[in-house]
């Protein structure tokens, strides 16, 4: 059985409820809300929301990216002591994943 979030989160409402909808990363970000509050980061590869707290004299900002997926595994693995043939081994058996899969 499918269920609309956005009925789910009415009939909610109205039984004094508190509910909101949940969105995901693209929906947050596109929303006329984050856009009005100048909450949209652009930053290199990456489309985030900002800081939602606005201060005139200690404006928050974002300074770097989050990781690309993957972007450090082989450093942690070796943290672990995998040798470099050890994590290429597990990233042939689809053990470890430096790519989201779609």
């Amino acid at each position: 059985m499918k269920i609309d979030g956005a009925e789910i989160c009415e009939r909610l409402l109205k039984a004094g409820l508190p509910a909101g909808p949940i969105f995901d990363t693209a929906q947050v970000v596109n929303h006329p809300h984050t856009i009005h509050r100048e909450m949209t980061v652009e930053k290199d590869w990456c489309k985030m929301t900002g800081i939602p707290i606005k201060f005139s004299r200690t404006p928050g900002s974002v300074r770097l990216t989050p990781p690309r997926y993957g972007e450090h595994t082989r450093e942690v693995l070796a943290q672990y002591g995998l040798s470099d043939i050890e994590t290429q081994a597990l990233r042939d058996a689809g053990v470890v994943l430096e790519k989201r899969r779609r």
